[in-house]
């Protein structure tokens, strides 16, 4: 028997569409409730623009499925735009966050288990444009070792990771894309849309951004 592949998405306190391929189905989102985040992109891992686009849209779908919709901006990182980057994220309000895509040279000296996709630090329901951070290059070894594309991968990693920030916990659930790893099975529901946050963790979503957006 082989050994299942698996990569962690677990953080360390030491230290975000449309489905690709044909027939395949995603459950009927939950419209209607106002409940909306923006996430600002630094891209420092230079994703292709096609990639980080179908990534993003795969994150609005997840997020979409639990009834909260997504806004996507993007964030320059040369220096001498940095005091305008800092004005636009004080702008975001407590339901805006800046989503780091980070690469290799900038993971190295991070105290992160050797197999983490990302992290995120704790957010207070109050601050402005909490970071959530993915680890490029792993999310791309996982993406090849399983069912999903990378931008299914991708933008389920960027939904774990904003997920924390919202829940407000780093506990991970026993399924869904909670889970501290992801094996086969679970990139075989993340090539076929399934891979989401259960109904307990959408309900507190929903609360937890009307919160914010008040």
């Amino acid at each position: 028997m082989s050994k299942p592949r698996s990569l962690s998405l677990a953080f360390s306190l030491m230290v975000t569409a449309n489905l690709e391929g044909p027939g395949e189905l995603s459950i009927a989102p939950i419209g209607g409730t106002g409940a909306k985040i923006t996430i600002c992109v630094r891209d420092y891992a230079r994703v292709s623009p096609d990639l980080l686009t179908r990534a993003e849209k795969e994150t609005t779908r997840i997020f979409r499925e639990s009834g909260v919709n997504v806004e996507w901006q993007g964030l320059p990182l040369s220096s001498q735009d940095i005091k305008g980057d800092t004005n636009k994220v004080s702008r975001l309000g407590p339901a805006g966050f800046v989503l780091n895509i980070m690469a290799p040279s900038m993971v190295g000296h991070l105290r992160i288990h050797a197999e983490a996709l990302g992290f995120a630090p704790r957010c207070p329901q109050d601050e402005t444009g909490c970071i959530a951070n993915i680890f490029f290059h792993r999310v791309k070894e996982l993406a090849e070792r399983g069912d999903a594309s990378l931008a299914q991968v991708l933008g389920a990693a960027v939904a774990h990771e904003v997920g924390h920030l919202l829940l407000q916990s780093h506990a991970h659930s026993a399924e869904g894309i909670m889970r501290a790893r992801w094996r086969d099975k679970d990139l075989q529901q993340a090539s076929r849309g399934f891979l989401l946050f259960h109904p307990r963790q959408s309900d507190i979503l929903r609360r937890e951004v009307l919160k914010r957006l008040r």
